[in-house]
């Protein structure tokens, strides 16, 4: 009974000592300078830099953003871009999270959530679609989270 119980010991020193390795090995890729993200594109150009105010970039707790808004080729359109990039997840300490809790906790009201296909340089992908309006304004919006090896 004893050689037992110091196997099941043995057995979760080690679970410990390779969960620890393995988390200690992330090479996370060097943090991308967003703003160099385009001013413009496929006609879309840039309208403004869209501030964040220091209480949401600390609930966000993001390594890096990019708040900008486009406005269409015939100028009839705007359209809003925000990026955050989280350079690792492995603490926990930093998480993104859904823009359905947040654009309902600033009033936002969901009509439709659904999912779109979009297509991209690197082929299509999957993306969620989110039907909000607040008073009078109503908005689309096109969110997904994204790693090296897949779109999520």
């Amino acid at each position: 009974m004893r050689s037992i119980g110091i196997g099941v010991l043995a057995f979760l020193l080690a679970q410990t000592l390779a969960t620890n390795w393995v988390s200690a090995s992330e090479r996370p890729p060097a943090i991308p300078d967003l703003a160099k993200f385009p001013e413009e594109f496929g006609g879309w150009k840039k309208l403004r830099e869209d501030p964040i105010d220091d209480a949401t970039k600390k609930t966000l707790n993001f390594d890096g953003f990019i708040s900008r808004g486009y406005i269409s080729p015939d100028k009839k359109v705007d359209a809003g871009l925000f990026v955050a990039w989280f350079q690792s997840q492995s603490s926990g300490l930093k998480q993104p999270h859904s823009p359905q809790v947040c654009l309902r906790g600033s009033g936002w009201i969901p009509q439709v959530t659904d999912d779109v296909v979009l297509n991209t340089s690197l082929g299509t992908i999957r993306v969620n679609r989110y039907i909000v309006i607040n008073g009078a304004a109503r908005a689309v919006v096109l969110y997904w989270y994204q790693t090296p090896p897949r779109v999520i």
